[in-house]
């Protein structure tokens, strides 16, 4: 048996149904995954020797976890501020 760890950065998933999870190895995200709720043991699907489940709405391949929170490699910039008169500059 393993265990799937929750993170509620998007919408949190309900109690039924199915719902998204990212497979984890070694801290980085693999795969995502859907799956569905209230299977057997025998039916649940199984992740990978060495990964663990990590329950999101918000992520995806390529994507760190660092044991608490998904963190986006490849965040987007911060807003750009242009005074007036300084135009755009290149660095």
């Amino acid at each position: 048996m393993f265990a799937i760890l929750r993170t509620f950065m998007g919408s949190p998933t309900t109690e039924t149904g199915s719902y998204r999870c990212l497979v984890v190895e070694n801290g980085i995200v693999i795969n995502a995954v859907m799956l569905t709720r209230g299977l057997s043991k025998e039916e649940e699907w199984q992740p990978p020797d060495g990964c663990i489940l990590v329950e999101s709405d918000e992520g995806g391949i390529g994507w760190l976890w660092d044991g608490d929170k998904l963190i986006d490699p490849n965040p987007l910039p911060g807003p750009v501020t242009i005074s007036p008169g300084e135009g755009m500059k290149v660095v």
